[in-house]
């Protein structure tokens, strides 16, 4: 029962300590004492030029929940789209957040609609694995 509670106590402590130690250097990049490279950066916006890395999935998740900044992040891409307006076309069906891609550097046959981090993602795959 003691080293139970030992354990629990030593995790505990931990816990707090890596909290404190989050606060603190938080403080400290708000004061720019510290600089973190824009790459490492989880609030910097994605760059579709920019090698995927770890933040890269975190990044295109994010860009459901922020339409302008998707907008943004495609508009300097290679892709060449139109937004589309959000639309209800039954209970449950719909979309938002979409664009109509209609050119890029591989050849389409026909424009077609996507949700924009769909063609973020075919952006990045476009660009650094094709």
């Amino acid at each position: 029962m003691a080293q139970t509670s030992l354990a629990r106590t030593l995790f505990i402590r931990l816990v707090i300590a890596g909290l404190l130690g989050l606060a603190v250097s938080a403080g400290l990049m708000q004061q720019g004492l510290i600089t973190v490279p824009e790459r490492l950066n989880p609030l910097v916006p994605l760059r579709v030029r920019e090698e995927p890395d770890w933040l890269t999935g975190y990044k295109l998740a994010r860009l459901e929940r922020n339409a302008p900044e998707c907008l943004a992040v495609l508009s300097a891409s290679p892709v060449d789209f139109t937004p589309v307006p959000n639309q209800v076309t039954g209970e449950g069906c719909g979309f938002t957040n979409a664009v109509d891609v209609e050119r890029s550097s591989v050849t389409f046959n026909n424009r077609f609609p996507a949700t924009c981090p769909l063609a973020v993602s075919w952006a990045m795959f476009e660009l650094h694995v094709l």
